[in-house]
Formats: C-alpha cells, structure tokens, sequence
C-alpha cells in the first residue's frame, strides 16, 4: 500500500507482503509519504525470503512513515520478519563540521511539524530488526506508545531511537527485547506500561546502531550530540539477566561539537535491576529500586531506604525533633498494637524467634528507632506492617504444615504400634490399648503424640521382657514341680506322705497356670506383679528348703549311728547262725551223719536263725522308725533349688535314693527264708548304710558354708552401721550424731516416718553437707542390697570395704577435717601469713625506690588501688553462680604519692584510647536492657543486674575485664544443687589499638549470651524447685490421710 499526499483509513483489513524473487529493493507494506494514514483493527504482515545478487536477505518494513502521521489502533498487527515501523522526518545535516548549525535546525523545528506514530491497543512485533526505530539523520518525530505490545525476538532493541524526537509510553504498554528501548537523542518520557530486556548486558560505542543490550532502558547520546532526557513518572523497568540494567546512561562516542543537554528525572516507577548514569546526578525523587542507587543519585537531602521489597526515596533528616519523636512514638505504638492483635504476640517474644520473617520485623522496628525523619519512621512502619504480614502468613503455614505433619506423625505412630505389637517368630503378639491409640489421635502436638508412642513402645518392650522374665520363672517352677515329684516317689517308698508334697505340687501348677494366662493378655505393670509374686514365692521356698535341710543333716546323722548300732548289734548273732549253717552242711556233706544229728543240726540252725531274726527285726523297726522321721523331714521341702545350687539338689536326690535302696534291703533281711539270703541281706544293709553316710556329709557340708555366708552377712550389717556411727561421731563431735546415724539406717530398713527421717537427715548433713548426705544414704542402700544378694564370704567382705571406701571419698570431697588436719591447716594458714608479710616489705622497698626516679608511676598504681565498698552479701541461691569480681580486678599495691581516681585517669586518656574505651562502652549499651553503673574504680555495663563488662583505666590504656567461664565450669554450675559459691576471677583485655574492637566485640557478646542462658538455667531451677515442692506436699497429704494400720 502506498499513500503519498492523502488521507487514509484502512479498517478491519489484512495487509500481507510475500516476496521470493532476487531484487534489490527493500520491500514494504504501507509507504506513507506526506500522509494521514490510520490502520483499525488491520493486520499488516511482511513475509520476505527474497535475496539480493549477492544471496543476501532483503531488508523489509512492515510500515514506512515518512513526513506522516500514522495512527495503528483498536487491535491492529503489525508483524514482520525484519523492521516492523520506521519513522522519517526532516533529513539535517549534523556531521562534524555541520554540527552545531545542524543541532540548531534541528531544535528549532515546531512540534507541530513532527512526524507522528501512534500505536494505539495494538501489537508491532519484528524478528531480526527493531519493531519501532527512527533515523539519525532525519529528526522531528513524535511517538505514542500507549496500550500496545511492542516486541522484538531477534538481538536488537525494541524501539531503537537515534533521532531527535518525543517518544511517550503509557499505561498498559509491554515493551520486550534484548533491550528494551535505546534513546540516543530526544526526550523519553514514561507515565505507566512495562519495558524488559532479556539479554546480557554489553555496552560498546557504536555510530550507527545501538549501543548497549540487556538494558531496559538505555540512555547513550548519539554521534550527533543532540540533547538527551528521559522523565519516568510511572510503569516498571526490568531487566532479567544477572547484570542487566533497569537504567542505564553512558556516553560512549567521542564528541563532535557542542553536547547537548543530559538529563534524567524519576519520580515514581518501579526498577528492577540497577539503575546507573555516567553523566548525571540527583535525577532519583521517587520510585522502587530492587538495587539501591549510588548516592549521588538520588536528589539533595533524600537516601535510599529499604522498603517492602525496594529501595525508596527518603528525606535524610528533620529539622522537627519533637514531630520526629512523636513520630516514632506513634509507629511503635501502631507495630506494637497490630502484632499483638494479628499475631496475638508481644515484641519480646517476637524478638526471640529464629523465623526470617521474625527478624525482618525486628529489623523494621530497628528502622523505626533510627530513623532520621519523618518519612523515614513513615517507610519503616509500613516495613514492620509488611513484615508482620509476612510473619503471620509463615506462622500460618507452619502451623499448617506441622498439622499435616502431626497427622502423617500420628499416622505412622500407630502403624509403627501395631506392627510392633503384632510380634513375630520369637515374641507374642502384645495388645496396644485403645485408650493409647486414642490418645496418640487426640494429641495436639508432636511431642505430646510422640510422647504417648514412646510410653507405648516402652509398655510393649517391658510386656515381652516380662514375659521372658515370667517365662523363665515358669521353667524353674516346672523344675520344682518335678523335683517334688520325685521326692515325693522316694518318700512313698519309705511307707507314704502327709500330702505336703502333693499340696506343693498342686500350687506349683497352679502359679504355673496363672503365669501363663498373664503372659497372654497381662500389661506390663500385671507382668511385673506376678514376677514379684513368683519371686517371693520362690524366696519363701529356698527359706523352708534351708531349713529342711539343716534338719536332714540332724535326721540323717542319727538315722546313721542307729543304723551303725543295729548292725553291731546283729552282727554276733549272725555269725552264730552262719557257725550252725556250717555246721549242718559239713554233716550233711559227710555222710557220716545219721538222720538224727542232721536233724539236731538243722534245729539247731533254726534256733540260731530265730534268735537273730529277732535281734533284726527290733533292729530294723528302729531303723524304720528313723527313716520315717527323716521322711517327715522331706515332706518339708516345698521350695524350689535355686539358691542352695545344683550340686546340692543332686545330693539330695542321691541321699533319697540310698534311703529307698537301704528301705528295700532291711524289707528284703526281714523276709528272707534262708540264712544265706540273711547274710547277703545284711552285707547289702551296710553297703548301702555306707552310700547314704556319704551323701549326707556332702549335704552337711554345703549347709555348713551355707550358714557361714548368712552369719557373715548378719556380721556385715552390724559392722558397717557401727563403723558408720563411730565415723559420724569423729566428724560432729559428739554421742548424738551416732545416735541418729543408728536411727536413720534403722528407719531406712523398717520404713521410718518422715520426721524420723527429717531428724536424721539434719545430722547426716551437719556431718557431710546436704548433698553429700544423700550420697551416703545411696551408698549405705548399695551396701546392703551388696551384701543381700552376696553368695561367698569373700563378696560379703567386698562390700563392706567398698562402702568405707565410698564415705571415705564423700567425706573429703566435702571438705571435712579430722584428727591432726585441723592443725596441719592451721600451720598452712601461719605460713601463708608469713609470706604475705614479706610480699608487702618487699613493695613498700620497691615504692620507696621508684619514687625518687619518677612521681608518675606511683600516681598510676595508687589510681589503680582505688577501694570500692563491697556490696552488701545477698542470700546465695541453690544454684552456684560465679561472683562479678568488680573489686577484684585492681592490683593490690601500697599508697603511695598522689592518688588519681578514676575519673582523673579517664579524662587524661589520649585521643585514640579514649576512642577504644568509648566504642567498647557503647556497643555494651547496645544490648537489650543494659545500664550504665558508675564504679569508684571503673564503669560497669550489666544487663539484668550482671555484669556484662567492666571498663576501667590501667596504665595509660582502656581495660575491659569480662567474666567468662569454660563449658565445663558453666554446665556444673548450671546443672550442680552445691550451695558452694564459685568465684571467676575475671579475664583482662587491654585495648590498644583498632584491630583489639572486634575481640572486645565478640566477648561482650558472649558475656550477654551467657548471662541470658543463667537466666533461663535459673528459671528452670525455680520450676524444678516449685514441682518438687508440689510433689512433696501431695505425698505429705497422701501420708496423712493413710490410715494408722498401713503406718
């Protein structure tokens, strides 16, 4: 389309160039000559892949204004593959030797006279080239930017605006290109729109093209040197690379005339990326800048402040004090109301969370506080609101997020439960309860669900360990069971029992059974009542077997010796009947024998036999008659065998096996119809007499070291309560501290009222200090459970020394002196004296001698003398905290000359260290809550009445002393109950030059730190302290209301 001297309108029409043929013309859509042209709602399209005779592409524009004004509006397109709109005006001369007459031709064209471009909610887009650009030798152009799409794909700017000209963009513009827009003469102005650039900032002199990329929007003066200026009042500049520009203004070519005019001016708009100028200062009035600006650039009296984000303008100072203040007052007020109404949060508790979002507010209240002026204080509010905004929205999603993880928590909580619970090839399933899983869905926090899993975890684990517990105790009763059983079989041989077996037995069973049915549905604390059960069960039967026992080792001593007496007492009649035997046989044999003499030998034999059957039959009846008693003896042993050991329980089972072997053998003599059977019965008798009086000294010898342990033990007790009383009584004094000590251990073992032991333990500590008291009470406790569970004379011996060892130990560790100590102590503290005395001659010579040489010295070390009151001793607390040593720092010399205070020594510091002293001083004041207290001898900065630092005057030179303790040293104060008082001698800094700030820095904030943890260390001490006086008070209730018989 070509329009040359007319008026034309084109609308609702599609304008589309294609070209494939070799030409050497530059090809164009609408050429606008001399014309008024408006494009509504058309699309103009160049499509060109013609080459020229060298194979080169052909340059193409969508449209060609020249001389013209042309209005693109209501959704027009304008889209081509090179330049999408050139504008043309007047063509004037500005070389180097036209220069400056060019450059008045130029500025003296009416606006009227402009060549005009009005992109109207429309949409230019090129590839290769600019989608909007002018010429450099054609000046006098106007254009409007205002709702439209501007944009470039290719590596060039957007809109490319060499001429002398107006270019205006307004709301709802996007500009986008590698950069966005490049002025190199004429005036920018901006009131609203966006421009982008997306290429990596370069910058290079160019005298036909742009200059710079990756640069929103680019300020570089032309060859021509034509005036340059750029007003920005609104919209949005950013750059996207790393390095890119918002702004950037640079002149890279060399002059060739007179300059024109620079200038900038920005009063509002938003700046993403730096925002630089080479040439001009003081243009910044307004805005948002993500990069704050140098400082020359923002206009006299205003600085950039950090606000929401940005960069903003503020007035540096106010001359209104009093409105500054009121100000400020008045913003704090607002922080301060709006966090405890949004937040439901005080400042203090803001201050002490970790939250990034925490800290900015902190920060903007800081800003608050520092601010210089008015609109400062007014930029800082609108920080902390911001900030207090932010911070609720992270409370909110945290709280959010620790819901969901709390409910994935409890989740997991319970599937862990019950896989546990559900057991697997070597544990039971255990049931977890619903009252636990319903605790764990109800909790309202982690740690709270956490904490009823891990009581349910435990609940689990101490059911199973209990289980094997009560298992193993089964397998003993089954062992028992057995053993009774064949006990029993034994005693049934020697004519039958009272039942006192079979009762055991059916009790055996019976706690079998009951352990069983527990160990299948019992919880843990069930578990732990039917193992105390079994184990005093089993206690009570090893008591009635030593019992049995020692009565077997009588019953079998005396079944032994009638044994023995009835054997002798059959023997002779024995013989006689073997002598009347022979006798018989050797006449029978013979032959020689008439029937007669044999059968007077066989009565013979008779009558022997009848003699000695009634000698063995009374012998026998006695001996019945024992074994009966030692079978009454038997039915005794109800217990199991676990502490007499397996050894004894075989020799037992042995002892009842000879008995029965001998029963069986007495039944056997007694019955037997020949005299051989008669012998071999009574040769069988005494074997078998002989195998019992064996196993029964076995037996006696194990009761034997038996009793010896038990006596041993009994012995024990007795030495070491006595041993501990005379101890006691060396350290007090006196008969009484025996007394209670007695009292005491008696009152431990037979459950003594609380008085008694109140009583008791005022006398322990008296003797070993508060601490120290329950410490032997817990070693005294260790002994006798020692020698309880002792098995030999040698572990009884063991824990009797170990126990004097013990207090032995506690004992010096308290500070307790006996027998010659005190006196070794005295003569340490007249050697002590002796050598202070000395000291104190030697200083007096040294002073009398430095004196004559130099009166400065003396005056020095007298100032450093200076005595302060020591404040009056406060009551010292449980917790053991290190003493401010505020007198303790100053040297200890004789006075001498003049005598300096303080102050004196202070105001003639020079210049430089009084510069130290003052820096340290007031970065100490800087903590929260510090105070300023004047010492005699120095300045003290405490913060909640402890010291933070100490600043005094040593020798020409500013000294800081700071009381610091190791970890070691502050986890046993923090953790000890010792009433002992530590005292920290205090460690000394001598600032002497700059380079020492930073050290005394980071040591007044490790001296604040410190004391803030004290405080917390302390407030968890009173809340122990009130809890256990809670608990003591409950119990002391709870021991009132019992009833008189449970006392």
């Amino acid at each position: 389309v070509l329009a040359m001297n007319s008026n034309v309108t084109i609308v609702d029409s599609s304008i589309t160039v294609k070209g494939n043929l070799p030409t050497n013309q530059n090809l164009m859509g609408v050429w606008v000559y001399l014309s008024d042209v408006t494009l509504d709602n058309t699309d103009v399209i160049i499509d060109n892949i013609c080459v020229d005779a060298n194979d080169n592409d052909v340059q193409s524009t969508a449209i060609y204004v020249d001389k013209s004004e042309v209005r693109i509006q209501n959704g027009s397109s304008v889209k081509s593959d090179y330049v999408g709109v050139m504008i043309f005006n007047k063509n004037i001369d500005t070389s180097k030797d036209n220069h400056d007459k060019g450059m008045e031709q130029i500025l003296a064209i009416n606006q009227e006279d402009y060549a005009r471009l009005d992109v109207i909610d429309s949409v230019v887009e090129s590839q290769a080239s600019f989608a909007v650009a002018g010429n450099g030798n054609s000046h006098g152009t106007l254009i409007n930017i205002e709702g439209s799409k501007i944009a470039v794909t290719g590596e060039a700017p957007a809109i490319y605006h060499p001429q002398y000209g107006v270019l205006n963009v307004g709301d709802g513009t996007e500009i986008t290109g590698c950069t966005g827009v490049e002025m190199r003469a004429g005036t920018f102005n901006m009131t609203g729109g966006k421009i982008v650039a997306t290429g990596e900032y370069e910058g290079g002199n160019n005298g036909n093209g742009s200059t710079m990329s990756g640069v929103a929007l680019a300020l570089s003066q032309h060859t021509t040197n034509l005036p340059l200026a750029a007003n920005i009042s609104g919209g949005e500049l950013t750059a996207t690379s790393e390095k890119g520009k918002a702004l950037m203004e640079h002149d890279f070519e060399a002059s060739t005339g007179t300059d024109g005019e620079k200038a900038i001016a920005i009063t509002n708009g938003t700046f993403n990326g730096a925002v630089e100028s080479q040439s001009v200062t003081n243009y910044v009035a307004g805005g948002k800048f993500s990069v704050l600006p140098a400082e020359n650039a923002f206009i006299e009296g205003f600085e950039g402040m950090l606000y929401d984000g940005y960069y903003v303008p503020v007035e540096k100072t106010t001359s209104d004090v009093g409105a500054l203040l009121t100000a400020q007052a008045q913003a704090l007020t607002s922080v301060r109301t709006y966090v405890a109404s949004v937040l439901n949060l005080t400042l203090a508790e803001v201050e002490a969370m970790d939250l990034a979002q925490a800290q900015a507010l902190v920060a903007a209240i800081e800003q608050i506080n520092n601010a210089q002026s008015v609109s400062a204080v007014a930029v800082a509010t609108n920080n902390a609101l911001n900030a207090a905004d932010e911070l609720k929205a992270a409370l909110d999603a945290a709280a959010a997020e620790e819901a969901e993880q709390l409910a994935q928590a409890k989740t997991q909580f319970v599937t862990d439960l019950n896989a546990l619970a559900a057991g697997d090839e070597t544990n039971a399933p255990v049931v977890v309860p619903t009252a636990t899983l319903a605790a764990i869905a109800n909790a309202k926090t982690y740690e709270e669900a956490k904490a009823y899993y891990d009581n349910a975890v435990a609940e689990i684990n101490d059911v199973r360990t209990f289980r094997a517990e009560v298992a193993a105790q089964t397998a003993t009763l089954g062992e028992l069971k057995e053993y009774l059983t064949q006990v029993g079989d034994a005693l049934n041989a020697f004519g039958g029992t009272d039942g006192t077996f079979e009762k055991a037995i059916a009790e055996v069973n019976q706690a079998i059974a009951d352990a069983q049915s527990a160990m299948l549905t019992a919880g843990a604390e069930a578990l732990d009542d039917v193992k105390t059960a079994l184990e005093s069960k089993i206690d009570q039967v090893n008591v009635t077997l030593q019992n049995a026992v020692n009565s077997l080792a009588l019953e079998l001593a005396t079944v032994r010796q009638d044994v023995a007496d009835a054997a002798a007492a059959t023997d002779g009649k024995l013989d006689d009947v073997i002598a009347a035997v022979e006798a018989a046989q050797a006449a029978i044999s013979g032959g020689e024998a008439t029937i007669s003499q044999v059968a007077a030998a066989v009565q013979e034999v008779s009558n022997a036999l009848a003699g000695a059957t009634a000698e063995l039959d009374t012998a026998i009846a006695d001996i019945n008659n024992k074994l009966n008693a030692y079978n009454s003896t038997l039915n005794s042993l109800t217990g199991s065998l676990t502490t007499v050991g397996k050894e004894l329980r075989n020799d037992i089972a042995a002892v009842a096996a000879d008995l029965a072997v001998l029963a069986d053998r007495i039944d056997g003599a007694a019955t037997s119809d020949s005299v051989t059977d008669v012998a071999s019965a009574v040769s069988k008798i005494a074997s078998a007499i002989a195998a019992l009086q064996q196993d029964v000294d076995s037996i006696a010898n194990q009761v034997s070291a038996s009793e010896a342990v038990e006596t041993q033990k009994a012995t024990a007790k007795t030495e070491i309560l006595t041993w501990l009383n005379d101890y006691v009584d060396g350290i007090t004094g006196g008969a009484t501290a025996k007394a209670s000590v007695g009292r005491l251990f008696i009152a431990t073992a037979n459950a003594a009222t609380a008085s008694d032991q109140s009583d008791l333990y005022t006398k322990l500590e008296g003797a070993f200090g508060a601490d120290n008291a329950r410490l032997v009470l817990k070693y005294y406790n260790e002994a006798l459970n020692a020698i309880d569970s002792a098995l030999t004379v040698s572990d009884v011996t063991t824990a009797v020394s170990t126990f004097k060892a013990q207090v032995a130990s506690v004992e010096a560790a308290s500070g307790n002196a006996t027998d010659l100590t005190v006196v070794y102590v005295l003569l340490a503290v007249a050697v002590v004296l002796v050598i202070v005395l000395l000291i104190m001659v030697a200083v007096r010579k040294s002073d009398k001698g430095e004196a004559a040489a130099t009166a400065e010295e003396p005056a020095r070390q007298t100032e450093e003398a200076q005595p302060e009151a020591q404040p009056v001793a406060e009551e010292q607390p449980k917790q053991p905290e290190p003493q401010t040593p505020e007198d303790d720092d100053r040297e200890q010399v004789v006075i001498s000359a003049n005598v300096r205070t303080f102050e004196e020594a202070l105001d003639e510091l020079e210049e430089d260290p009084r510069k130290l002293f003052d820096d340290v001083l007031n970065y100490a004041l800087t903590k929260p809550d510090a105070v300023k207290v004047q010492r005699s001898n120095g300045l003290v900065v405490k913060q909640n009445g402890k010291q933070i630092v100490k600043l005094t005057v040593k020798r020409g030179n500013p000294v800081a002393l700071f009381v610091l303790e190791n970890d070691l040293l502050k986890d046993f104060r923090r953790n000890s109950d010792t009433p002992v008082k530590l005292k920290v001698r205090a460690t000394e800094f001598v600032l002497r030059s700059e380079e020492d700030l930073p050290t005394a820095h980071m040591m007044v904030d490790l001296a604040v730190d410190q004391i803030q943890k004290d405080v917390e260390a302390a407030k968890e001490r009173r809340k122990a302290a009130r809890r256990a006086k809670r608990q003591a008070a409950a119990e002391e209730a709870a021991a009132a209301e019992a009833p008189a018989s449970e006392e």
